[in-house]
């Protein structure tokens, strides 16, 4: 086949996923600084999707309504420990993970809530823990299509680079501290990926971002059509 007969195929079936009327709800998890929001961005406009979700907004919201002393890791960076803990790794995951859990069932009430309104939107975040928004929505919401990737960077030297280029691109995102935190960022992706392993979702590595794009597209589609098949409980 041709590059336009595949093309074209992909539309197709992406306009058939579409007409399901189920809503999609697009999960791209990943550790700071590997490219979420570039790629969410680009893969929004790909889908048609208008409602993008970021779970650092999530937190920001969380943090002006639950105080640290009721939550304290809600208020710390996700590669620290709170006051008072060691600063070992294990410390600081833990921290990590309880600030996930929160923001994470903060975001699952917001796509609950878009999926109640047959709206399709766009998870990206630091605090998706693989599989588990997937897994409370398909409890909450069956007639929901929930698609999640892991986006990783392999390459702890392309990592340093992102991380690098957000110091002077985007200086309100703390980029001085989190290149003072490489080696935590990258041992969180490291547990990441085991979840995601565990938890059977696709990672995609931004180091070869040419047809990464697409890849997730042809993913969402044949995942969207796969649930298509099946009958709705609506």
């Amino acid at each position: 086949e041709s590059a336009g007969d595949e093309h074209a195929k992909r539309y197709l079936a992406w306009r058939r996923a579409k007409r399901s009327g189920r809503p999609i709800v697009v999960c791209l998890g990943g550790s700071s600084g590997v490219g979420k929001s570039t790629i969410a961005t680009r893969l929004a406009l790909r889908l048609g999707v208008n409602r993008v979700v970021t779970t650092d907004a999530i937190r920001e919201v969380l943090r002006t309504v639950i105080p640290p002393t009721v939550l304290p890791e809600l208020h710390v960076s996700t590669y620290e420990s709170v006051d008072g803990q060691d600063g070992s790794f294990g410390a600081r995951f833990e921290s990590y993970r309880r600030q996930a859990r929160a923001v994470g069932a903060a975001t699952s009430a917001v796509a609950s809530r878009l999926v109640t309104e047959g709206r399709s939107a766009l998870i990206e975040g630091v605090h998706l823990l693989p599989g588990e928004l997937r897994a409370d929505l398909a409890e909450k919401k069956p007639d929901a299509v929930v698609v999640e990737f892991l986006l990783i960077l392999g390459d702890e030297r392309l990592h340093l680079g992102h991380l690098t280029r957000r110091l002077h691109s985007e200086p309100g995102r703390q980029g001085a501290r989190n290149l003072e935190n490489l080696e935590m960022i990258r041992r969180i992706q490291d547990e990441l990926r085991s979840m995601a392993e565990q938890a059977g979702v696709e990672e995609f590595d931004v180091a070869s971002p040419e047809d990464l794009t697409q890849r997730i597209v042809d993913q969402v589609v044949h995942q969207i059509e796969d649930r298509a098949e099946a009958p709705s409980t609506s």
